[in-house]
């Protein structure tokens, strides 16, 4: 799990987050290393069990996710050797979740404020819980998004409409989600844009080929998403249809 995949996935945007992610992981230890982490909205696991690796000294990371959002079904196992520090709850996460178990030291908080109808509210309740000076991961779709492949942007743009999709909106400009983290007793440290122009045609066509469950030439596809993961760490697109934050508590 903490190789080059979050997962057992063929997703080619999630395989292109856990590398974006990882390459700026130890940017939450700040001046010192994290004893407590929050990943609020945690999917499967797959980033608090990745953070109680990079942090061995960390005692606890509290995962906290509600049943099936964005597809996911449900936890994976945690591995033996970490079952006592990482711990996953099922819940939407609000502040009342986690608020035995806080302060806490740094936070992931990764593609989550789209699916969130009240994202202030969201927000405001992680700087509740996270000890002033403590640093976050946070990752947003960015607006407008740009899909070159027209069949994706259309039925994307339709599940946005009708309501059928994950997402209650298409995302953040970058001056849009500063604006509201400040709001919420966050600042913004760094940001970079994520998902370029080639990471968005590829990201387009894996979307294209799941939908219609063509999942061989996805997996055959697969050793060239994982390349082209690598490569983004390197080199990252003056402007995207992502963006990677590292935020600190105000």
């Amino acid at each position: 799990m903490n190789g080059l995949l979050p997962r057992a996935t063929l997703g080619a945007g999630a395989i292109l987050r856990w590398h974006l992610v990882g390459q700026w992981l130890p940017a939450l230890a700040g001046p010192r290393e994290p004893a407590r982490v929050l990943d609020a909205g945690c999917g499967q696991g797959e980033y608090a069990v990745r953070v109680a690796r990079a942090f061995p000294d960390a005692t606890l990371v509290v995962g906290v996710d509600e049943a099936a959002r964005d597809g996911v079904a449900g936890f994976a196992s945690v591995p033996a050797d970490l079952a006592t520090r990482v711990v996953l709850r099922r819940s939407a996460f609000s502040r009342a979740a986690v608020e035995d178990v806080a302060p806490f030291d740094a936070l992931l908080c990764i593609d989550v404020l789209e699916h969130v109808a009240d994202d202030g509210r969201f927000l405001a309740d992680l700087s509740a819980v996270v000890r002033p000076g403590g640093r976050g991961l946070l990752h947003v779709p960015a607006t407008p998004q740009r899909h070159p492949i027209a069949w994706t942007r259309r039925e994307l743009a339709r599940q946005l409409a009708d309501g059928s999709g994950q997402h209650v909106r298409e995302g953040y400009t970058l001056a849009g989600i500063s604006t509201l983290l400040h709001a919420t007793g966050w600042r913004v440290r760094r940001a970079r844009a994520t998902f370029g122009r080639l990471a968005a045609w590829w990201c387009d066509a894996d979307f294209y080929l799941a939908t219609r469950r063509v999942h061989l030439v996805r997996a055959g596809a697969l050793p060239l998403t994982v390349a082209g993961a690598l490569l983004t760490r390197a080199v990252g697109p003056r402007a995207g249809n992502g963006w990677l934050l590292l935020i600190e508590r105000r």
